[in-house]
């Protein structure tokens, strides 16, 4: 990276974010870009972004798929964001419709952040329909885009956004995805990258989940049945951890401390709880042994 020619790049890049009037942005080669991307060859020189740039120290998995999912293809997608959140695990994803759409909001219904990769500008959410999505995610988790602000859409660059998708992300999973889908692209990408990547097996007569059958077929993928099988690939002995008879509440402020150190203060705004209530349930967390508190009064996971 420490070439004339890249030294080139990030001056011109610089210069132009400049020129369109933003600082929200992430250079290659600068400590607070992420280091997963930077470990790829294709790295983006720029990454601009809104929301929490803290979430990109921790540990990510791309859930991607089809478009076009079926129920199964949902309640697999589902099940497993719901899994890696209670784990604290960050799910990243693209934002399209189908299996993007319903990772990007399982996490958020479980009270964890999650991060989506766009297309398109920073400020151009597509599809549009996924507007208010967009807008959850900024409030508690984040969204970047190579793009400048007002890019719009063009789905010849697509597998551009899959190669950030990919390079963020510890491992890749995917949940359905037919023999034609994109999900495919993220999938050997990450594979190029020395990343895990995981697929559900479907019935040799279901199209909708060719691509995953094939992804096995070809080696590209492991065979999962479950998170566990993620979670023990990323090190965490015996899968998820032993948190099964914590209350929906718990679990939710649990996965949020996992994602990073957390201040009281950031923790009520990520959720919908009486302050007086929160207090007592992170007391009763740590007593449990599942959090521990700072001198300074931030909480991190045990």
């Amino acid at each position: 990276m420490c070439t004339k020619k890249f030294a080139e790049q990030i001056v011109l890049s610089k210069q132009l974010c400049d020129e369109i009037g933003t600082k929200d942005y992430l250079v290659l080669g600068e400590p607070e870009y992420p280091v997963q991307l930077a470990s790829v060859p294709d790295a983006p020189t720029v990454l601009f972004y809104a929301g929490d740039t803290s979430l990109l120290r921790g540990t990510m998995v791309a859930v991607v798929g089809t478009r076009q999912m079926s129920a199964a293809g949902r309640s697999l997608t589902t099940d497993l964001v719901c899994s890696l959140a209670q784990a604290g695990i960050i799910t990243v994803s693209g934002l399209a419709q189908g299996v993007d759409a319903v990772a990007h909001q399982t996490a958020l219904n479980a009270g964890a952040p999650t991060i989506a990769v766009l297309g398109t500008g920073i400020t151009q959410p597509f599809p549009k329909r996924n507007t208010d999505l967009y807008n959850q995610i900024i409030e508690t988790g984040l969204v970047l885009s190579e793009f400048y602000r007002t890019d719009g859409y063009d789905r010849f660059v697509f597998p551009r956004r899959n190669r950030i998708v990919a390079g963020l992300s510890n491992a890749t999973v995917v949940t359905q995805a037919p023999e034609k889908s994109g999900a495919l692209i993220t999938a050997r990408l990450a594979f190029d990258y020395g990343r895990d990547v995981f697929a559900f097996p479907y019935s040799p007569a279901s199209l909708s989940g060719r691509g995953c059958n094939i992804l096995i077929r070809d080696s590209v993928a492991r065979l999962v049945c479950s998170a566990v099988d993620v979670l023990e690939s990323l090190g965490y002995e015996g899968g998820l951890p032993v948190a099964e008879n914590l209350a929906v509440e718990a679990l939710q402020v649990l996965a949020l401390v996992k994602t990073g150190v957390r201040s009281f203060e950031h923790l009520t705004e990520s959720v919908n709880m009486a302050k007086s209530d929160l207090r007592k349930l992170l007391l009763s967390l740590e007593l449990q042994g599942y959090i521990r508190t700072s001198a300074t009064g931030l909480y991190s996971a045990m």
